[in-house]
């Protein structure tokens, strides 16, 4: 991250038992580029939250990725399995929740020694929420797992625990787009997503993580569309342009034929998400597929009752 988009990190230590809260004032990014802030995880922290805030919050369209490097050694009857970290992330319009445990996402163990691990989130749905003008607030809890028999957390992070946020801007991210709204069906042009939707806009396609086989962590989000309405993503192995409901298909079937992914509802900010696309479609890496986004928009601009994002043309890694 470059100078411009950090100012400086302040930590402010609240004197209550088991609480903390930290502020990280960053400045927004002034262009579509990736921003990443970082927070370094108390040492002293037993059980509580953990809070900082983003300022100025990046542009609307930023998708949002979390990351901990968790270093932790517990202490008295705590066992690493027992510690749980709950994110809320500020989305909008609804905070969403994000839930780490010891085991399952660590990979922890019931020793009692160093314990060591990363996660990271799926990008998260919505776009950022801003409780001030200019800032948006994260909250990390730590606390025990529900069941676990413990009232708090004994132990404690090491200095090289840390906490990390990636603002991703729309189009970032691996692949290529195109498709974009040009000499749409009805004159819903939109140059800069798909044809212009009941919203006024267009829907976006973006792609995050890698296209890679082996990690598999290659993300799709479509924002812009109407919210509350069904849509999936597709894809196929060629290119192709014709107008289609109240947009355009640009993916074509290529030799295996279109393929379908899982479809999803719109969140309240017009987002919906397809994960782990790569095992999902059974994609082998050398080959190269082209995306899309489809959407029901029943106020739509042509009369039509759907739409489609821009396309995406992506090559498979190993």
């Amino acid at each position: 991250m470059t100078q411009s988009n950090f100012l400086h990190a302040v930590l402010l230590r609240i004197p209550v038992a088991a609480a903390f809260a930290g502020f990280l004032l960053a400045a927004g990014a002034q262009a579509q580029t990736p921003v990443s802030q970082k927070l370094p995880l108390p040492t002293d922290v037993m059980s509580g939250s953990i809070l900082f805030a983003s300022l100025v919050g990046p542009p609307d369209g930023y998708a949002i990725q979390v990351s901990i490097h968790a270093e932790f050694v517990p202490g008295g009857g705590f066992t690493p399995r027992d510690l749980q970290i709950v994110l809320s992330a500020p989305t909008d319009p609804n905070f969403e929740h994000w839930v780490l445990q010891g085991g399952p996402d660590f990979g922890w163990s019931t020793g009692t020694g160093l314990q060591t691990g990363d996660a990271s989130t799926l990008t998260l749905n919505g776009e950022i929420q801003q409780g001030l003008p200019g800032m948006s607030v994260w909250n990390l809890q730590i606390e025990p797992v529900p069941g676990s028999g413990h009232n708090g957390v004994t132990g404690q992070f090491t200095s090289g625990a840390y906490f990390q946020v990636d603002y991703l801007p729309k189009g970032e991210g691996p692949g290529v787009g195109y498709c974009f709204g040009n000499v749409c069906p009805c004159g819903n042009d939109d140059p800069g997503a798909g044809c212009s939707n009941s919203t006024g806009s267009g829907a976006l396609l973006a792609a995050t993580g890698l296209a890679s086989v082996a990690s598999d962590d290659l993300d799709l989000v479509v924002s812009g569309m109407p919210a509350g309405n069904i849509g999936l993503v597709f894809l196929g192995g060629s290119t192709t342009k014709l107008p289609f409901g109240d947009g355009l298909r640009c993916v074509g079937p290529g030799t295996q034929g279109l393929i379908r992914l899982p479809g999803g509802m719109a969140s309240p900010g017009g987002v919906m998400s397809t994960t782990t696309v790569i095992s999902t479609a059974g994609l082998s890496a050398g080959s190269t597929w082209y995306f899309q986004g489809w959407y029901r928009d029943p106020g739509g601009p042509c009369g039509s009752g759907y739409n489609l994002s821009n396309a995406l043309r992506i090559a498979i890694i190993p």
